[in-house]
């Protein structure tokens, strides 16, 4: 939860300073809604929304 209210809080300075500083500063906004969803999939606890798999095990990828 802690990682969420921080992605979240990223989100809300970024839509801030781009408001204030309008112009070529509303690019800020993509970045800002990017924190905003991955905040969001944190705080839900959805690990599949951040491409996660829920599994704890991980396979050998080499062959073996």
């Amino acid at each position: 939860m802690r990682y969420g209210s921080l992605f979240i809080a990223l989100s809300a300075s970024l839509v801030w300073l781009a408001v204030v500083v309008g112009g070529a500063g509303l690019a800020l906004l993509w970045p800002a809604l990017s924190f905003a969803l991955v905040g969001a999939a944190y705080l839900a606890r959805q690990p599949a929304l951040l491409g996660r798999v829920t599994a704890t095990t991980r396979r050998r990828t080499d062959g073996r």
